[in-house]
């Protein structure tokens, strides 16, 4: 692919190219499973089991043919009850493997669904089931039933580092240091968001303007997307760092800590509910809780029509009632919603 043009008159000849749009990278594409998905642990309902088998060539042959049975053998195994599995888990806790072998058995399906949604990333779904049931075990074994949450809510969190763990392990990725990968990430979004708004593809220095990203630093990580190269391959002057060893701590936090977020998120979208349009408008620009990045006080009060300092103030407003009704729900890490 050619150079790109940094010094050219012609704006069109700036415009980032589609084929930039299926650059895959897993640091990015980190959503494929959603937070309601995340939220109710994904559990297979019967419905959703018969679309799982329905999803199955049978024109593959055999491999195909082994993966419709195993799903009909788990469409045997019952879903258990938040009762169910805090008693497992004690038991587990206490060595009973068959208390363990049964934790396992009845959340297969929960892998399978999630595998589902990595479908098409290069990586056969027999392998993804495989190496997500690697995290389910991973999640049976750490599992804390003290914390209040659901197995299927922890469990989410260690099958999703498996399966994602596979598809960078057999997909070629960019070689470039973290802060790029950042840029990337802001870029591609950006691109997405200005489409919408420009009903074209935008040009590197509206990029720029949108993002506050350097024109220089916009080329280097559109020139990084081009660039396929292998995921072991160092990227620290030592060699010792390699984006493989890299790429787990940016997408993960710890699970427990996940739920805690999201049932956060959960609570706010709640206290969201209480404010009047014109609180709600303020907080969802300001933060940018629509997807977008966050505005100004200038930007939001020309959308409003409402000075800076108005804008402000019933920031500062809205901002005490949240800690007043955190406050009142006490709040704190552990918290179950």
């Amino acid at each position: 692919m050619k150079p790109i043009k940094k010094d050219s008159d012609n704006k069109t000849s700036e415009i980032i190219d589609d084929n930039l749009t299926n650059f895959y990278l897993v640091v990015i594409d980190e959503e494929n499973v959603s937070e309601d998905d995340f939220l109710s642990g994904g559990v297979l309902e019967e419905e959703e089991e018969a679309d799982s088998l329905e999803g199955v060539d049978d024109s593959k042959g055999s491999s195909a043919e082994t993966l419709v049975f195993y799903l009909k053998e788990l469409s045997k195994c019952p879903v258990l009850s938040k009762e169910e599995e805090c008693e497992l888990a004690r038991r587990i806790e206490e060595g009973d493997e068959k208390a363990k072998e049964t934790m396992i058995n009845c959340n297969l399906r929960l892998v399978v669904s999630i595998a589902k949604k990595y479908a098409n990333k290069g990586v056969p779904l027999e392998d993804l089931i495989s190496e997500g049931n690697i995290g389910l075990i991973r999640a049976v074994e750490k599992f804390d039933y003290r914390k209040g949450f659901k197995f299927s809510t922890y469990a989410t969190w260690w099958i999703r580092q498996a399966i994602e763990r596979a598809i960078i392990a057999n997909t070629k990725i960019v070689r470039v240091p973290v802060h790029v990968l950042e840029y990337i990430k802001k870029i591609l979004k950006a691109k997405s968001e200005l489409q919408e708004t420009l009903g074209r593809n935008p040009t590197y220095t509206e990029l720029s303007t949108y993002t506050g990203i350097t024109l220089s630093n916009i080329y280097k990580a559109v020139e990084a997307m081009r660039h396929d190269v292998s995921i072991d391959a160092p990227i620290s002057e030592d060699e010792q760092e390699n984006m493989h060893n890299l790429i787990p701590d940016n997408i993960h936090t710890d699970p427990f800590d996940h739920a805690f977020e999201l049932n956060i998120q959960k609570l706010v979208s709640k206290w969201m509910g209480y404010l009047n349009e014109t609180e709600k408008l303020i907080i969802t620009l300001r933060y940018g809780l629509d997807g977008k990045r966050s505005r100004t006080l200038d930007e939001v009060g020309k959308e409003l029509n409402l000075t800076r300092e108005r804008i402000r103030q019933i920031e500062k407003r809205v901002l005490n009632k949240l800690r007043s009704f955190f406050h009142n729900k006490r709040i704190e890490k552990g918290t179950v919603i």
